[in-house]
């Protein structure tokens, strides 16, 4: 409705309307929204990776992850989740389980976890990295 009121919306808009269409599962609308981010960074090639990947665009979902690791080589969906005060577990999962799919580093590797000392920590990868270890 707002957009249909504002057709010259801010770009930021953009933005949200990525992840709420993400989190709520409508994969496609999220990618679309996602795709008109004029300035993306890595986190937004991130969510476009994962939503292309739920979508079941493997392609555009490993163009974007390329992206990723182009913008920066060290960003993880756990490491973002934290630095933005964390989500809730249902919504931490599914970036992750996109992230997987996509080929986008969802986890901070057990031996980088020191160097983030204030890291909030995502159930999902605390799983990941227990399993790791005892394998």
């Amino acid at each position: 409705m707002v957009l249909k009121l504002n057709p010259n919306y801010p770009y930021w808009y953009n933005q949200g309307l990525r992840l709420v269409y993400f989190f709520g599962r409508q994969f496609d609308k999220s990618v679309k929204y996602a795709k008109l981010i004029t300035t993306p960074f890595a986190v937004d090639y991130a969510y476009l990776a994962a939503a292309s990947a739920m979508a079941g665009d493997m392609a555009g979902a490993k163009a974007a992850a390329a992206q990723v690791a182009r913008l920066d080589p060290n960003w993880s969906v756990e490491k973002y989740l934290s630095d933005s005060g964390g989500y809730p577990d249902y919504a931490a999962l599914l970036f992750v389980e996109g992230a997987r799919k996509a080929g986008v580093s969802a986890c901070v590797p057990a031996d980088k976890l020191s160097s983030i000392p204030n890291l909030i920590h995502v159930k999902a990868c605390d799983e990941e990295r227990t399993h790791q270890a005892a394998g």
